[in-house]
């Protein structure tokens, strides 16, 4: 069985062939081109297929309507959808469908190729050494997580504050960051969490939010009940335990137990 980890599916050939070359300028080899919701069924049922990038334009349904026919001919596979505008009520129509990620075109290129890179892995990282992003200004705390993360086969890189952590991320493109809440201000840490939600090349990156205090106590009301902490992939209370450290960085880098 040959395998193809990215299918497109767009109407127009135009369209189809940017967005391989996109993907292709990223790093991505393995990118199959397919016009309709029929052609993509037939790729996952002939090959290993990680993704479908469906437009919400093709040749025989609406990638609205694709959706269900592609998770019934695999339940596994994630589906990003593309839209050429932003479209509330279509938006809502996708998401309510669960899929992997919603993309408008004019978010640009960046966007687009982060969701892939969050679906399938980065083309441009060795799968055996992750890169991992350690953020606090207690280098006790910065020094036990590089001695965990390289006991399991980690690079790590340190930072000591938001800015030159965000300075970093930006520069080595980290697969998962590790960052206190409270450094030198109480919302340090929400603060680093913000920019990188908001930067295309590493909204997709996970995060994990540490603290001395517990998520449901001693953090003031505005970083509990707002939207910033909800936004982190795990959180960890101070002093971290290493074997729950280690199966949930196991589990955000996708490498299992």
């Amino acid at each position: 069985m040959s395998r193809v980890g990215i299918v497109v599916a767009a109407a127009g050939a135009g369209r189809r062939q940017a967005i391989r070359q996109v993907l292709r300028e990223a790093g991505f080899r393995d990118v199959a081109l397919v016009d309709s919701i029929a052609a993509a069924v037939g790729e996952l049922r002939r090959r290993h297929v990680s993704c479908v990038v469906v437009a919400a334009e093709l040749a025989d349904v609406t990638g609205l309507q694709g959706i269900p026919i592609l998770r019934a001919a695999d339940a596994g596979v994630r589906i990003i959808f593309v839209a050429s505008a932003a479209d509330v009520a279509l938006e809502s129509a996708v998401r309510a469908l669960d899929v992997f990620y919603y993309h408008v075109e004019s978010d640009g290129c960046a966007d687009l190729v982060g969701a892939v890179s969050a679906a399938v892995g980065d083309p441009r990282v060795t799968p055996g050494r992750p890169c991992v992003l350690v953020v606090d200004d207690d280098p006790a705390f910065r020094e036990a997580a590089r001695l965990m993360l390289e006991a399991f086969g980690c690079r790590v890189v340190g930072a000591d504050s938001a800015a030159e952590a965000l300075r970093l991320a930006r520069v080595r493109r980290p697969q998962l960051v590790v960052a206190d809440i409270m450094m030198e201000s109480a919302t340090d840490g929400l603060q680093l969490l913000r920019e990188v939600r908001r930067d295309p090349a590493l909204r997709h990156t996970p995060f994990v939010a540490v603290s001395a205090a517990p998520r449901r106590a001693g953090l003031d009301a505005a970083l509990v009940g707002g939207e910033d902490l909800s936004q982190v992939d795990a959180y960890l209370t101070k002093p971290v335990d290493s074997v729950e450290f280690e199966a949930r960085v196991r589990e955000l880098l996708g490498r299992g137990g």
